[in-house]
């Protein structure tokens, strides 16, 4: 990598963002869907522990809310940002953060010619960033931290003379955090003492402080926004990947995409979601408990597609007690006249083998985020961003829209789905389950559902001894959509007995779709 020339020190007092340590108020990162010592819930679509009985009328299906495809929440408007491409987004939210309470970094082409028909030429790329107090309305911050005039956007030879010396003029009134970036992902870490060290990334870019070069793996900062050459380590895996069935034979990780780093707080370990390529594109985790990685971390190959629906990259997070994952799936036939990319909902029991999708229609199935008509700005790609954060009583799950095919032109605009709590995937339609045997943590029980008109749901014990006056016809049906509604039992009995033992539960469903199960204490 070349010398950082065009890295501007200090920073524009307009900006009016702090550069040392974060105040500890902002240090909690959005966790998602953990489990808490008062509550353990369960994922609905995991609880039959295998495959659901042949015409039983129950099917594990994705959630449904406002995909947000129609209008765009920011668009790509800056001289820096001819095309955006996947732009791989990631969405922080921080209370009480003095550099704004959303964060978003998203990648862009920051020069380059032929975007009006093709993928372009002669393109430089970086990673860029964008605020909000709301989530909803995002402001482009000029940081004064990276210079146009010095980079190798404003020694771009393939540009025409007047666009290269505008964006000289820029100087370094933009929001560029790192420039020669690519497929960045970041995330704030809950676990981190050392506050020089609270964001973390995981890509190819170069450090915007410090000097020296940069390349591929992994970096730390203590605000998001400057990444000091002592925060960046390079990253290169050792090992040759190995994979689980069927997704074999393992192909050779890559950093060509959207990685993730995230830190799982059960298991203590940073889970790094990347790719891999046997010979087409594919998913693949690494698991360390030390950041930086050491490089002698096991790559492990874990979802593959096929030739012509190839997986690009996938968001991964804990769901309670399972993992789910957003997989990009890229239509590869007719690249640049089609070209196609689906987000697709997957899931695994252990987040470490055995995903599968959850709709029936698996790789060809139905999308968790839709792609917008003909003429929005998502009717082509849809990019989701790392990770889905919940807020008051809904999820916000943001994403990066492209209006053209993949190998072809087009815009990229940022979107924002809307699901209802905890309503990511359900067991769909009207029918019987037993679960599989789980732990009874609270002396009641919860749980969160959407019902039809007509329909209801039922949980209890299955019949025994130790379940009397909690069986499935004690329960009282459920008979109106839900957020973590009690379960009252006709004999007025509770699970005080149960707790800290293992129980099995009968689940029926009428014409709902049930998302999750929960015991909680008083």
């Amino acid at each position: 990598m070349r010398s950082s020339s065009h890295w501007q020190v200090t920073r524009s007092p307009a900006a009016g963002l702090a550069l040392c340590a974060i105040a500890a108020t902002v240090v909690t990162a959005q966790q998602g869907f953990l489990n808490s010592p008062a509550q353990t819930k369960y994922a609905a679509i995991g609880l039959p522990g295998g495959a659901l009985p042949a015409g039983g009328g129950l099917t594990r299906a994705i959630g449904e809310g406002d995909a947000g495809n129609l209008s765009p929440l920011m668009v790509q408007d800056k001289l820096w940002e001819p095309r955006c491409d996947n732009a791989y987004p990631n969405v922080i939210h921080s209370p009480g953060d003095p550099n704004g309470e959303w964060r978003l970094w998203y990648g862009c082409m920051t020069s380059g010619t032929k975007f009006a028909t093709s993928q372009g030429a002669g393109r430089t790329n970086a990673w860029l960033y964008a605020n909000s107090s709301d989530g909803k309305t995002w402001t482009k911050p000029s940081l004064g931290l990276y210079d146009l005039a010095t980079g190798p956007e404003g020694h771009n030879k393939a540009l025409p003379p007047a666009y290269r010396a505008a964006l000289q003029a820029v100087g370094s009134a933009n929001n560029i955090v790192m420039g020669s970036s690519d497929g960045m992902g970041i995330t704030l870490d809950p676990s981190e003492k050392n506050l020089s060290r609270k964001f973390k990334a995981f890509g190819t870019a170069e450090p915007n402080q410090g000097g020296g070069g940069g390349g591929a793996g992994v970096f730390s900062s203590a605000d998001g926004l400057v990444w000091p050459t002592v925060g960046y380590h390079t990253v290169s895996f050792s090992k040759q990947p190995d994979c689980v069935a069927p997704a074999c034979p393992a192909g050779k990780q890559r950093y060509d995409d959207h990685q993730q780093p995230l830190w799982d707080a059960p298991t203590r370990q940073y889970v790094l979601t990347t790719r891999t390529y046997p010979n087409m594109r594919a998913i693949a985790f690494a698991r360390t408990p030390s950041w930086p990685p050491t490089g002698e971390e096991q790559v492990t190959q874990v979802e593959v597609g096929d030739g012509e629906h190839q997986l690009y990259s996938q968001v991964t997070f804990r769901f309670y007690d399972i993992w789910l994952g957003m997989v990009m799936v890229f239509d590869t036939a007719d690249a640049s006249k089609i070209g196609t990319v689906h987000t697709r909902l997957s899931w695994s029991p252990d987040g470490l083998a055995n995903w599968s999708w959850v709709d029936p229609g698996g790789l060809l199935g139905k999308s968790f985020i839709p792609l917008g008509p003909e003429g929005t700005f998502a009717s082509h790609i849809i990019f989701a961003a790392d990770a889905p954060i919940p807020v008051n009583d809904t999820i916000r799950v943001y994403y990066m829209g492209g209006n053209g095919p993949h190998n072809g032109p087009r815009n990229t605009s940022l979107g924002m789905m809307k699901l209802r709590m905890d309503g990511f995937a359900g067991l769909r339609g009207s029918g019987t389950v037993t679960t599989r045997s789980i732990l009874c943590t609270g002396p009641h029980l919860r749980l969160t559902a959407d019902v039809e008109i007509g329909g209801s749901v039922r949980v209890g014990m299955v019949a025994g001894a130790a379940g009397a006056g909690l069986g499935l016809p004690e329960a009282t049906p459920i008979m109106a959509s839900v957020t973590d509604g009690v379960v009252v039992f006709k004999s007025g009995k509770t699970f005080a007995g149960l707790v800290g033992k293992s129980v099995t539960l009968t689940i029926e469903i009428k014409d709902a779709t049930l998302f999750t199960v929960s015991f909680f204490s008083d």
